[in-house]
């Protein structure tokens, strides 16, 4: 059976990050995988207004292949594990937005967990050095993004270093909220 594709519209540096993630253009997610937890209530039959709009700049065709899915029913419970998709391959605008929305999160995710890797394996590697400012934020933002092959330019290392900083921040916060309870 030919696959069914979704085909939406993601940021440039985001479409690039999810395809080398996935080694493929093509991103195939199974059916009961978080992805498809967003997408499955926003799936339609007839193409949305958003569809028919050229693509902005910036931004790239994300194409996702939608799995086969079934109802399977449970006797005691009556739920509905799995919805029936077949020729649902279009999503509404909102969909769009929370799909836009969970990528993005994941994305942050990785660059979070990327960079504390980086940081912690710099104060590791410098450990006995003189200089104080041992760590090195900079190379460690390239690093992510040539390791996904992504395009940069200064703005998103700038971008990228306020989202670490946040995250410092969020960190100690939680820290000094704990240790006042």
């Amino acid at each position: 059976m030919k696959d069914r594709i979704l085909t939406i519209t993601v940021k440039a540096d985001l479409h690039k990050y999810l395809t080398e993630s996935h080694q493929s253009d093509i991103i195939r997610p199974e059916r009961d995988s978080e992805l498809m937890t967003v997408i499955k209530p926003y799936l339609c039959l007839e193409p949305d207004e958003w569809e028919s709009q050229p693509i902005p700049d910036g931004y790239a065709q994300l194409q996702i292949a939608l799995p086969n899915l079934r109802k399977v029913y449970e006797a005691r419970s009556g739920k509905v594990y799995y919805c029936d998709t077949l020729f649902r391959d279009h999503i509404t605008e909102e969909g769009l937005k929370k799909v836009r929305s969970y990528f993005k999160r994941t994305f942050n995710d990785k660059f979070l967990t990327f960079l504390a890797g980086w940081v912690e394996y710099q104060n590791v590697a410098n450990e006995t050095s003189e200089n104080k400012k041992r760590i090195q934020i900079t190379k460690g933002i390239v690093a992510f993004f040539n390791n996904y092959h992504i395009t940069f330019d200064e703005s998103m290392i700038e971008a990228r270093r306020k989202a670490w900083i946040r995250y410092l921040e969020k960190l100690e916060e939680n820290r000094v909220s704990a240790a006042s309870n």
